[in-house]
């Protein structure tokens, strides 16, 4: 290659270089992204050298002028000074996520709380039902009585016709006349008691109880009925421990 023809081929790179738009590094998000757009011809560089763009800058240019920053996990936006957060800027949005994280736990918790309480509320109801249906199979006779001036002393055959073991059985008394064959529903006269058992399904035991009273209890003219009012179903979890 002669002088002349290397003087043509240097001559048309400078013309050529002197085209081209100078190049240099994009100051923030935006500039680098149109910066790729110019420069590939493919979506799949593109969504490349974007990444890029993306991973070098976090901030996003706002329109009125200044930066903002998404947070990628509070999804919440941070105004900064520039296309990347400063270091005071940082330790602001970590101090924001930080009790981010905490009201998170404490809401978390208090979903537990709630859940568990309703949990609690469900069984408690559900043991209601269960005790409800076993005190309507519990059946009670009165098989001795003794009267005082404003007491009495009885003995009580009570026989589990449930399919519960008991621990506690509730009765409801009431004085009426001897010539009432029917025990009152709704009566009650006496002072209710709890009689501590152990009553297995099918099982049968005689209670004595003494109880106060504000009727008369003249035993000529007045005879002694109850009822079971409510039963407690044995805790089977703490008699196994």
């Amino acid at each position: 290659m002669n002088t002349k023809t290397k003087t043509v081929l240097l001559a048309t790179m400078i013309v050529t270089l002197a085209a081209l738009p100078l190049l240099k590094s994009p100051p923030n998000f935006e500039q680098c992204s149109k910066q790729a757009a110019r420069s590939v011809t493919t979506s799949k560089m593109l969504a490349t050298l974007v990444s890029r763009c993306e991973s070098k800058f976090a901030g996003r240019r706002k329109p009125g002028g200044g930066y903002t920053y998404l947070h990628p996990f509070m999804r919440q936006q941070f105004d900064i000074k520039g296309p990347n957060p400063t270091k005071e800027e940082m330790e602001h949005i970590a101090r924001a996520f930080d009790a981010y994280i905490e009201r998170k736990k404490e809401a978390e918790a208090a979903r537990l709380a709630r859940e568990a309480a309703i949990r609690e509320e469900q069984a408690k109801q559900r043991m209601k039902d269960r005790e409800h249906v076993a005190a309507a199979a519990v059946k009670m006779t009165i098989v001795g009585v003794k009267f005082g001036s404003s007491e009495f002393d009885a003995s009580v055959e009570v026989n589990n016709e449930s399919k519960e073991t008991l621990s506690e059985i509730s009765f409801d008394w009431a004085l009426i006349p001897k010539g009432d064959k029917v025990c009152p529903v709704d009566a009650r006269d006496a002072t209710w008691s709890v009689k501590s058992v152990d009553l297995p399904p099918g099982g049968s035991v005689i209670l004595n109880t003494h109880e106060t009273t504000s009727a008369s209890t003249s035993p000529s003219s007045l005879r002694l009925c109850g009822k079971v009012s409510g039963v407690r179903i044995a805790d089977k979890t703490a008699s196994a421990q």
